[in-house]
């Protein structure tokens, strides 16, 4: 395994990356999303409209909450975009993109790639949905995170609970 230091965070790259067809795929066990593009111009496009996506819908910072590393494929002309969510905010954002909880964030993403013109409309309309890396479908919980662990053990889940139900009453009053 490769690694790479983030304000004292660690991020574990595979050595061997799995190239993979046409769309965004995501792995729940690394906490990654990537794409493969055919050509650097579209990588490059799309690495922009990643960061710019994640910094305004989920108010995280590039190399504070998340790393997005372009990767050219060995022998080949494929390039990997792929988006590492480090910190607990930046993988609540993981959790919400890939369990349909911020579709309009996801589509930016899955379209990120195609000029916007007139002539490349049908493009945008034939994108593939994001999909798992391992074909699984199967997608960790928001619970399953260290985070949420962490909270339910120290008794702090109830109270927040409590604390929520109060304000939906107070607000529904």
């Amino acid at each position: 395994m490769l690694e790479k230091t983030v304000k004292e965070q660690q991020v574990s790259l595979p050595a061997q990356l799995q190239w993979h067809g046409p769309g965004l795929r995501f792995d729940p066990e690394t906490i990654v999303i990537q794409g493969v593009y055919d050509d650097e111009l579209s990588a490059h496009r799309a690495k922009n409209i990643w960061a710019e996506s994640l910094e305004n819908y989920f108010l995280l910072e590039q190399g504070q909450d998340f790393l997005v590393s372009m990767v050219n494929e060995p022998h080949g002309h494929r390039f990997m975009l792929r988006a590492h969510f480090v910190s607990a905010c930046a993988r609540y954002a993981f959790w919400r993109l890939t369990n349909c909880q911020a579709p309009e964030t996801q589509y930016i993403m899955e379209t990120a790639h195609i000029p916007v013109c007139e002539s490349r409309h049908d493009d945008i309309l034939s994108v593939p949905d994001m999909q798992p890396l391992n074909g699984s479908g199967q997608v960790r919980s928001f619970f399953d995170f260290d985070e949420y662990s962490e909270m339910h053990s120290r008794g702090q889940w109830d109270n927040l609970k409590s604390m929520v139900k109060n304000l939906i009453l107070r607000l529904t009053k």
